[in-house]
C-alpha cells in the first residue's frame, strides 16, 4: 500500500493477462456485464445476474451462497465500480477503511418496539452508539452528548426477562471476541422523572 491506498498488480508478465475485482454493486446485480457466453444452452450477451456472471467468468469454484457473498468491498472502497488489474499497470484504490463499524446499536426485543429503525427495519433499538471517532485498541465509550436515552413504553408493560444484543447497521450481531461490554439501564416510572 502507499499512503493508505491499496495497490494491486498482477504477477503474470504477458500483456494479455488481466483480472477484475468485483464491487459491492456487482455482487448485488446492479451493474451489467458483457459476457457473450452460452450457459446451459442459453446465450447471454449481457447480464446483471451475478450468478450468471460468476459462472461465465473463468473460475473453478461454485458461485458463493447465500448471495451476495461476504466481501471486503466496503473496506477497499469498491462500492460501485470494480477494479480492473492489467499487466504492468498499478491499480490504486481510493482508500483502505480499516474501521469495520461506525455505529453500534444496543437492542432488546424484550422491551418492545421503539421509534428507531436500523437499515433492515428492526425496531427494538434502545440506543445508537457512535464509534466513528475511535481507533483500533481504544475503549469505546458512548460518544453522544446526553448521558441518558429515554425510551417510553406502555404503562401496562410487564418485564419478566431482559436480554440484550449489540448489532451493526445491517442488523447482524457483533462479535467482540471476548472483550467486555457494560452498560446501565435505569427503569423509571413517569412520575419519577
Amino acid at each position: 500500500y502507499d499512503s493508505n491506498r491499496l495497490q494491486v498488480t498482477t504477477s503474470t508478465p504477458t500483456a494479455s493477462s488481466s483480472a477484475y475485482i468485483f464491487s459491492r454493486d456487482d455482487l448485488l446485480s446492479k451493474n451489467e456485464f458483457t459476457v457473450n457466453w452460452t450457459l446451459n444452452g442459453v446465450l447471454y450477451t449481457a447480464t446483471r445476474d451475478f450468478g450468471v456472471i460468476w459462472q461465465c467468468a473463468t473460475v473453478v469454484t461454485p458461485v458463493p451462497a447465500p448471495m451476495p457473498a461476504a466481501d471486503a468491498n466496503e473496506l477497499l472502497g469498491l462500492m460501485h465500480e470494480g477494479a480492473h488489474i492489467s499487466a504492468g499497470v498499478v491499480t490504486r484504490f481510493a482508500h483502505v477503511d480499516m474501521q469495520r463499524y461506525k455505529s453500534l446499536y444496543l437492542c432488546s426485543s424484550d422491551l418492545g418496539e421503539s421509534t428507531t429503525l436500523d437499515l433492515v427495519g428492526n425496531t427494538d433499538i434502545i440506543r445508537k452508539i457512535n464509534v466513528g471517532s475511535t481507533v483500533q485498541g481504544d475503549v469505546v465509550i458512548d460518544t453522544l452528548q446526553t448521558n441518558v436515552c429515554f425510551s417510553v413504553y406502555r404503562a401496562d408493560a410487564v418485564l419478566k426477562h431482559l436480554s440484550f444484543t449489540i448489532r451493526d447497521f445491517g442488523g447482524n450481531i457483533v462479535s467482540f471476541y471476548d472483550h467486555q461490554v457494560s452498560f446501565e439501564v435505569i427503569l423509571a416510572r413517569p412520575s419519577d422523572r
